[in-house]
């Protein structure tokens, strides 16, 4: 009898403190409130995908318990459950697959998010100087947002290819930069918080247009001092479907001692990925930009840069991918290991 009663308080105390939910902190800053009231004291503050056991909901509230063992309320729609926390964990993977158009800061602080919408959940509040890749772009109406926006995980969903001539963009809306954190992390940041760090010493002959993309070309050594060469594209205006309207290639002149225009190209409807290859020794570049050719067609043209000369090499047609972006990681986990190393234990 005294065995079968203490098998019964046993059982009653894992019922009581079994997880009945587990969630994720879905903002960038998850305070846990100490009472159902935003004056009662902050207890913790939770960064996004802290992983909290929700022991019981109110409302529009939830009362959790963090890894650290505090237990308080949060706002029962800042939390993700495990799939949705899965799926931004599947979508950072596979923007970390997209070529870098060039590092960006912000001056000031600045959401990350993770769709291109203002009322999507925030991932990362960036601070001031911290450097981003960008390695997309979308100009999405504020009317598409009226509802929380699912993840984007095709490649015609991260980068805009949209004609130029496909009609004009519903106003208001909002210029968007889908940015890879140096965490791995990735989301979503208003164009407008972002600058492209090119150096200034070349930047300050952007005519002031908007810098979009840059890329280094080779370095110069010259009196034991290191120059680059520069491919930087830019945009005049706002809200265009596309990301660039002009290109420029600059160096070192060793001569003169300061940098120079090599090619200057205009008129452009260009778009994301600009993509660049170095020879070894870099003494020569190549580089290919995706215009848009009228009539829904799209092509891809090719550079060569050696020396001081710039020339076009060939262009062919290019079509946007429409296909998922693929996961690779989740690939690599699917495909099953020989049997020798399952035997080993199964680490990759």
């Amino acid at each position: 009898m005294p065995l079968l009663w203490a098998f019964w308080l046993t059982a009653c105390w894992q019922r009581s403190d079994s997880p009945s939910e587990t969630a994720y902190a879905g903002a960038a800053q998850l305070r846990v409130f100490q009472a159902l009231d935003p004056s009662s004291p902050v207890l913790a503050e939770l960064e996004f995908g802290h992983r909290v056991v929700v022991l019981r909901r109110h409302r529009y509230f939830a009362y959790v318990r963090t890894e650290g063992g505090v237990e308080g309320w949060v706002e029962a729609t800042r939390l993700l459950d495990p799939q949705q926390m899965a799926a931004f964990h599947r979508f950072s993977r596979q923007v970390a697959q997209l070529s870098s158009q060039g590092k960006a800061t912000t001056w000031g602080p600045a959401n990350v998010h993770t769709a291109p919408c203002r009322n999507a959940p925030t991932v990362y509040r960036l601070r001031e100087g911290l450097l981003v890749d960008v390695v997309g772009s979308q100009v999405v109406p504020r009317t598409a947002c009226s509802s929380p926006p699912g993840l984007l995980t095709s490649w015609s969903s991260l980068n805009s290819y949209t004609p130029p001539d496909a009609g004009s963009i519903e106003t208001p809306a909002d210029e968007w930069r889908l940015v890879r954190l140096p965490s791995g992390l990735a989301g979503w940041v208003l164009s407008s918080f972002l600058t492209m760090a090119l150096p200034e010493e070349v930047a300050r002959w952007a005519e002031g247009q908007r810098v979009t993309a840059y890329f280094t070309l080779g370095r110069i050594i010259d009196r034991g001092q290191t120059h680059h060469a520069w491919l930087w594209a830019t945009l005049s205006g706002k809200l265009k479907p596309y990301q660039f309207d002009r290109i420029q290639v600059w160096s070192w002149n060793p001569r003169r001692q300061r940098y120079e225009p090599l090619y200057r190209e205009s008129n452009l409807r260009g778009y994301y990925p600009i993509t660049v290859s170095l020879s070894e020794p870099a003494v020569r570049a190549w580089f290919s930009i995706v215009l848009y050719a009228g009539n829904g067609q799209f092509v891809q043209r090719r550079y060569q840069v050696e020396g001081r000369q710039v020339q076009k090499v060939d262009e062919a047609p290019w079509k946007p991918p429409i296909e998922p972006v693929p996961d690779l990681e989740a690939r690599r986990e699917a495909t099953p290991l020989p049997w020798w190393r399952r035997w080993l234990g199964g680490n990759r």
